[in-house]
């Protein structure tokens, strides 16, 4: 996931040298994708400064504890998630507090906020994001029922002509740079709408099937309404930005 925008680089530099357009040993600045996976790969180093990784997460043991996560997203109200942990999220999008309408009119030409791909990915995210810290040397199942968002996830990239490309493989990138910086193992399934009823519900404006969640789970739902703020703000804006200091 972290040097996607480095062979990306190299691939059209060596196409420039084959076609003599540049030569070998012609500077060429970094692009900001490049950078970009530079700066993760400094995040981690960072994290790891002055402790050890524990040697199972490098040897990944065939049997770990396992989590399973369903989340799912709508482009009419909001996103939620919740596991096995019983880690239940409810965000509705009223509740962001955005940049202005320069920061999505001038960098692309729709709001992020009307496709469904981004909005999926980001519901992932920021189940990771915001409990990620919980599930050190576990084995994560993401469920989702986004097809395209299943793939990305599970790939690690997306498709450099995809709409919203620079946002979604932000999220993609910081999806890869949680389950570094906590430890933990993840791959992305698809799963029909029908069998994701309880994140379906999280993501709508449905007041009583929402309490009956509450009840069932003896807990209410967590609103994180500023950590999906920065993440939006932050990988929506000048295509690829310094990616996000985690706690």
């Amino acid at each position: 996931k972290f040097v996607r925008g480095l062979e990306r680089q190299k691939f059209a530099l060596d196409f420039a040298r084959i076609h003599k357009k540049i030569g070998k040993f012609t500077p060429v600045p970094l692009t900001p994708e490049s950078k970009f996976d530079l700066i993760i790969w400094l995040q981690f180093f960072s994290d790891i400064k002055h402790r050890y990784v524990d040697v199972k997460f490098v040897t990944r043991p065939l049997s770990l504890p396992k989590i399973t996560v369903w989340s799912d997203a709508s482009t009419s109200y909001g996103a939620g998630g919740f596991s096995t942990l019983h880690n239940l999220y409810h965000l509705p999008w009223t509740h962001l507090k955005l940049i202005p309408n320069t920061l999505f009119s001038a960098n692309y030409s729709n709001d992020p906020k009307d496709h469904i791909i981004y909005l999926e990915l980001l519901a992932l995210v920021l189940h990771a994001y915001t409990f990620g810290s919980q599930w050190s040397q576990h084995y994560v199942t993401f469920y989702c029922d986004n097809p395209t968002t299943v793939k990305a996830a599970h790939k690690g990239t997306v498709s450099f002509k995809s709409k919203l490309y620079y946002p979604k493989a932000n999220l993609v990138k910081l999806l890869g740079r949680i389950a570094l910086k906590y430890q933990f193992y993840f791959e992305c399934f698809h799963i029909e709408g029908a069998k994701n009823k309880t994140a379906d519900i999280l993501s709508r404006k449905d007041d009583q099937q929402r309490l009956k969640i509450y009840k069932k789970y003896h807990k209410q739902c967590y609103i994180p309404s500023r950590n999906a703020s920065i993440i939006i703000n932050q990988t929506c804006h000048n295509k690829f930005c310094n990616p996000l200091m985690l706690l």
